[in-house]
């Protein structure tokens, strides 16, 4: 009789234990799941990150309800000085379309600020050191261009293997 009671405390004590790996199991498999989505790139047509933010002049930014030309980049890569020189071209132009057009810089603010102040730039700078708005856009690499549409979806999304100037061609031709 003690044997039985043995093998079947034995089962229970495995079942038991079975049961418990099977849980740690399904939670490793759902943090595996959410570190999977939030390397996944983004797709067009997914609805855009909606951000309040301060711009580097001390002003509020929120964008809603209009066509918003995202640039993500920081101050001491190449391609994003390159590109911000052909951006401050196109800004009138692209302003006259009805999208507005917002930097998001990932560096500290006094070296976001010298960098703006140093180039001139007209372009709405906000500053996002923490990378908030750059996790949730899922951005990795720089410069990346983001056009979201008036109705919050994104519909252009570039990163970094195309010229500034070849986005915004592309853009103009998506908001004719």
């Amino acid at each position: 009789m003690e044997k039985s009671k043995f093998n079947l405390y034995l089962l229970i004590g495995l079942i038991i234990l079975s049961l418990i790996i099977l849980c740690l199991l399904a939670n490793q498999n759902q943090n595996i799941t959410k570190l999977i989505d939030r390397y996944k790139p983004l797709k067009l047509g997914d609805k855009a990150y909606i951000f309040k933010a301060y711009r580097l002049d001390g002003k509020p930014l929120t964008i809603k309800s209009e066509t918003v030309l995202l640039i993500f980049f920081n101050t001491s890569c190449p391609t994003c000085i390159a590109n911000f020189n052909e951006l401050q071209m196109s800004y009138n132009k692209l302003e006259a379309k009805k999208i507005k057009i917002i930097g998001i810089s990932s560096d500290p603010e006094i070296k976001t600020k010298y960098y703006a102040d140093h180039n001139k730039l007209v372009i709405p700078i906000i500053v996002d050191f923490e990378r908030q708005i750059f996790n949730r856009y899922k951005i990795r690499y720089v410069p990346t261009v983001v056009l979201v549409n008036s109705k919050g979806e994104i519909i252009f999304f570039q990163q970094q293997n195309q010229s500034l100037k070849d986005s915004i061609n592309e853009i103009e031709k998506l908001i004719l």
